[in-house]
């Protein structure tokens, strides 16, 4: 067996993505790295892992292992794909336009024009400290309505995403300080941390 080859085949859930994206396969482990990179937290991590697998326990999922009779959404009655549980849905859409204007402000550079369903799955590809922060906000939001879409929440509250957001980073604060590493981590969420 171990002399055997496998071929190398690519998982169901990426040629899935691959379809609906048009993802390059010199991109995923760029996609597959930003979690790792962003958080040092393997909860985060591994969500962000279930995200790309397509596995959450969206309404589409549940149907299709036949647990709900119905894959529509709760609040608008479309397909509840992952794309609409986590991005599309109507009840999310004062969120992410908050989202956008927080971290436009945050960082003094305008998000709207290319956030898209694309970039709240996949995250932005890591080319800078900015970007770890931003991926890091993105899977700490993505958890947020998961958790509160779960619990058949009609509006999913920013300002009540800040306060999740802020005990996150405190965590991960103490992390890097009980590590000696606060330098890495001020250079990669001070940002954030500071302004929340």
């Amino acid at each position: 067996l171990w002399k055997h080859q496998r071929k190398k085949k690519t998982p169901a859930a990426l040629e899935k993505r691959n379809e609906t994206y048009q993802i390059q396969n010199e991109d995923w482990q760029h996609i597959f790295k930003a979690a790792f990179l962003s958080c040092t937290s393997t909860f985060f991590q591994s969500f962000q892992y279930k995200v790309l697998h397509r596995i959450i326990a969206c309404r589409h999922w549940l149907y299709n292992l036949r647990v709900i009779d119905s894959p529509n959404c709760l609040y608008c009655g479309k397909d509840d794909t992952i794309a609409h549980f986590l991005y599309d849905c109507p009840i999310l859409r004062q969120f992410w336009t908050s989202f956008c204007l927080w971290w436009s402000r945050l960082t003094d550079r305008v998000t709207s024009n290319n956030f898209q369903v694309f970039t709240v799955i996949f995250g932005a590809k890591i080319d800078c400290d900015e970007a770890i922060s931003f991926n890091y906000c993105l899977i700490i939001a993505k958890y947020y309505i998961y958790i509160n879409r779960l619990n058949e929440m009609s509006t999913i509250d920013f300002y009540k995403y800040l306060v999740f957001l802020k005990s996150k980073l405190n965590e991960e604060y103490m992390y890097y300080e009980e590590k000696g590493n606060l330098k890495v981590f001020n250079k990669s969420k001070g940002l954030i941390f500071e302004n929340l």
